[in-house]
């Protein structure tokens, strides 16, 4: 805690809070031994704003793994539980801005993790919970902007929870997530973005070679909810490489992007649109 003083002459109180990432890497073992399994190395950038791990593309069992992912986001969240009996509450590691956990195969059980931790971010007490709280506890203050989470083989029920974790009063300060090589399917794609279609702060979102078609069951359009919705912030949407083809255009993006104010940037680039499918292409 330091003291400043303010344009008056008086004295303030600015605090200064110092994040020591062997704090994390301490406060992650203890996750791995509270649910059984070997630790991951990790490092964090000396001011705790970025974490990067990706996985070996030699060694199957060199990863993260979903495992390791659950432990690292109960780290990340300060609460150490197994169950519902919980170990011990530490500090939230708050300075976290971008968190990049690439082919590391947490699968969909990692993605509910990561989702979680995105609904924790978002909590906000009632105001009888706040009253009844001391007064010298604060809310943690979250920063969380960037997510990749590419290559790590989540599915559909691992996209329907991310999206689900974006959802109006969720998590407010992502603004970029990236889920490409992850096979989503068409299911997967519209799970999230259905989450997405009442988020107003995430502004890039990347599902490049997802094994995204030109339909769903149902025949439900996947991008028109999300982008129709009128406070939608995304600008960029990067679908390249999936297989909508002219249909697709047509039929999963066209009534939406008729009704969108925001997107600046949509990339389609290897989605199978041929030459005959000239007016779905006049369409778009």
């Amino acid at each position: 805690m330091a003291k400043g003083k303010d344009k008056a002459g008086g004295s303030k109180k600015e605090e200064q809070t110092n994040y020591d990432p062997s704090m994390l890497q301490n406060t992650y073992v203890q996750a791995c031994n509270s649910i059984g399994i070997k630790p991951y190395g990790f490092e964090t950038n000396d001011s705790g704003e970025q974490i990067i791990i990706t996985g070996s593309s030699k060694k199957e069992n060199d990863r993260l793994s979903s495992g390791g992912c659950r432990a690292l986001m109960k780290a990340l969240s300060g609460k150490l539980n197994t169950g519902d009996d919980v170990l011990s509450t530490v500090e939230p590691f708050t300075s976290l801005k971008d968190l990049r956990i690439r082919s590391s195969n947490i699968q969909d059980t990692g993605a509910l993790a990561v989702a979680t931790f995105l609904r924790a971010t978002a909590e906000v007490k009632t105001p009888k919970e706040a009253s009844e709280e001391k007064a010298t506890t604060a809310q943690p203050q979250w920063k969380l902007q960037y997510l990749d989470l590419s290559d790590n083989v989540i599915g559909h029920q691992g996209a329907l929870q991310i999206g689900r974790s974006l959802e109006v009063g969720m998590n407010k300060t992502l603004s970029t997530l990236i889920l490409d090589f992850n096979p989503l399917g068409s299911a997967g794609a519209l799970s999230l973005c259905k989450g997405i279609s009442t988020n107003s702060s995430l502004k890039v979102l990347s599902i490049r070679h997802c094994d995204i078609t030109n339909s769903t069951e149902g025949d439900e359009p996947i991008f028109c909810a999300m982008l129709s919705f009128k406070r939608l912030a995304l600008a960029t949407l990067d679908l390249s490489s999936n297989s909508l083809e002219g249909k697709g255009l047509k039929e999963q993006l066209c009534s939406g992007l008729e009704q969108n104010s925001s997107l600046t940037t949509l990339r389609l680039a290897d989605n199978n649109i041929r030459s005959q499918t000239d007016e779905d292409v006049a369409a778009l």
